[in-house]
């Protein structure tokens, strides 16, 4: 499997739970209110470690670990052990960097 088909493959299950949660506000919400739901992104893209270091000029991977560690940008953990790789979602790393620190 290439690393595009893997791409995809977790661009759609990012795509399908956050249509997931966005159908569970719409059912929590009380049927007076008639806020817009906020329609998920389109296209959700993710990042290795290296790639932030390439996107973001002058960090360092083990400055995105402890970032990642501290809750402050949105990852998560692929495979197990050595071969286990942190993927970054590019809008917030980028939305932190801009100064908008929210997760």
């Amino acid at each position: 499997m290439t690393i595009a088909e893997k791409r995809e493959i977790v661009n759609t299950i990012i795509n399908l739970l956050l249509q997931l949660t966005a159908e569970e506000d719409v059912q929590e919400q009380p049927a007076i209110a008639s806020k817009p739901v906020k329609a998920p992104a389109q296209s959700v893209k993710m990042l290795t470690i290296k790639e932030c270091t390439e996107l973001i000029e002058g960090i360092s991977e083990h400055s995105i670990r402890i970032l990642i560690a501290q809750g402050k940008i949105k990852a998560f953990r692929t495979g197990e052990g050595v071969r286990g790789k942190y993927l970054v979602n590019k809008e917030s790393l980028l939305s932190y960097f801009s100064g908008n620190e929210e997760v």
